[in-house]
């Protein structure tokens, strides 16, 4: 419903998130943010029933309102046969209720809800009345402006990600080979030639273990430094190119 947009929930309950709260609360219209996720596949399994019922309880509904975002844009294609969505949720303060306006987008297209079928249930365990304040001030939805220096959000492995894990799986598998070869070679093989016993099979395991796991960390730490230097490259770059152009767009007096 918001096209090349993010939107992030975020309930300021500990020391970390309060601070967060306060940094955002000032005047700032740009924040640096390092993202990592989301992990797994992309699931809309929930669109094949014909009923929904989902139970939450404080900031657990943040998967739920994706879910109902979801069906609200896919109920305006056609053909599109809309489940019925019962939701029900419960809180501890009143001014927890204001996650619920979440539910619509605040920019964009004007969305069409009338094919929608939607119950909420609220209750409220903490407070037995309304506070006279205000508490929709409580919420703030803010917006930060994107800056062309700005990376895109990618996997670790970088776009092409399953080429990437195939061969760290290859060149790793290699490595255990060549450095089980040389363990054999020079260290189990002259032990069971001169020794009256065999090289116990226990500790032949724990050898092929900590090869694996060496040559695994091995592979893709080079991996990894490997596209955060092409990264940093790519970032001085575009910023080399963002300083020429301001420069050209910028008239000097003398």
């Amino acid at each position: 419903m918001e096209y090349d947009k993010l939107s992030i929930l975020v309930q300021s309950q500990g020391s970390w998130t309060q601070k967060l709260y306060r940094e955002t609360s000032s005047s700032v219209d740009r924040i640096e943010v390092s993202v990592e996720g989301p992990y797994g596949p992309n699931s809309y399994h929930f669109l094949r029933h014909e009923s929904l019922v989902m139970v939450s309880g404080g900031s657990g509904i943040s998967p739920f309102i994706s879910i109902i975002r979801e069906i609200i844009f896919q109920s305006n294609k056609p053909d599109f046969q809309v489940p019925n969505v019962h939701l029900i949720c419960s809180f501890k303060n009143f001014a927890d209720l204001s996650m619920l306006d979440i539910l619509l987008p605040i920019f964009g297209t004007p969305v069409e809800l009338s094919k929608l079928q939607l119950q909420i249930e609220v209750y409220v365990t903490k407070e037995n009345e309304r506070p006279k304040s205000d508490t929709q001030n409580l919420l703030q939805s803010i917006w930060f402006k994107p800056n062309p220096l700005d990376s895109p959000i990618s996997s670790a492995l970088g776009s092409n990600s399953w080429l990437w894990l195939g061969a760290i799986i290859t060149s790793s598998f290699i490595m255990f080979l060549l450095l089980l070869g040389i363990v054999t070679r020079f260290y189990i093989y002259p032990i069971e030639r001169n020794g009256t016993e065999v090289y116990h099979y226990s500790y032949k395991c724990l050898w092929d273990m900590f090869l694996v796991c060496v040559c695994v960390f091995i592979v893709s730490s080079s991996v990894y430094l490997w596209s955060k230097q092409q990264q940093n490259a790519q970032r001085e770059a575009n910023s080399i190119v963002f300083l020429c152009e301001i420069f050209q767009n910028t008239n000097i007096l003398y």
